[in-house]
C-alpha cells in the first residue's frame, strides 16, 4: 500500500512537470484533442482551435462547436479553455454538414475552412450580439450551398 502512495505521488509530480509552466498557466504542448468527432490543438496563447473533423465519430450533418473543452487532469482538475479558431481548411471537403453553429469566442475562421461543404446551408452565431469574430480567411465559405451569411459587426479583416 505504501508503494502505491508512493507511485501515485512520483506521477502527479511529473503531470505537474509536464502540464504546468512555473507561472501557474496550463501548457499542453502539441496535444490534439478529438470529442464529438471534432479535432482541437490547443495554440500558443493556450485557448484552442478546431483542426479538423471525423465523419466517423460524428456523423450527424450538424455541428455544435462549443465556446469551451474541459480537459481533466490527473487529481480530478477540470481546466476550461476557449475555443477561438476555425483553422485553415478545417471542415474542407466534409459533403455530410448541413449546419454550423459558432460560439461568440471564434475570432477567426481560417482559409478555406468549409470550402468544398458542398451541402453546408446554415451558419449561425449564437449570441451575435457579442461575437468576436474579427477575421474571415480566403475561400472559407467556397463551394458551399449557403444561400446568406450575416456578417458580425466585429469583422475587421475578409481575406
Amino acid at each position: 500500500m505504501k508503494f502505491k502512495k508512493i507511485s501515485y505521488i512520483i506521477v502527479v509530480v511529473i503531470c505537474v512537470f509536464l502540464f504546468y509552466d512555473f507561472k501557474n498557466d496550463l501548457v499542453l504542448a502539441e496535444i490534439k484533442i478529438i470529442e464529438n468527432g471534432i479535432v482541437y490543438k490547443q495554440k500558443a496563447d493556450k485557448t484552442f482551435s478546431v483542426i479538423g473533423f471525423e465523419n466517423e465519430q460524428n456523423p450527424q450533418n450538424m455541428i455544435e462547436i462549443p465556446d469551451k473543452i474541459v480537459i481533466s487532469i490527473p487529481g480530478n482538475v477540470n481546466v476550461h479553455f476557449l475555443v477561438t479558431e476555425i483553422s485553415d481548411g478545417a471542415f474542407s471537403n466534409n459533403k455530410n454538414i448541413t449546419k454550423i453553429i459558432l460560439p461568440p469566442s471564434i475570432n477567426k475562421i481560417g482559409s478555406l475552412a468549409f470550402s468544398m461543404c458542398y451541402n453546408l446551408e446554415e451558419l449561425i452565431f449564437i449570441d451575435s450580439a457579442n461575437c468576436q469574430l474579427e477575421e474571415i480567411g480566403v475561400a472559407a465559405f467556397g463551394k458551399t450551398n449557403l444561400k446568406a451569411l450575416k456578417i458580425p459587426s466585429s469583422i475587421k479583416y475578409i481575406r
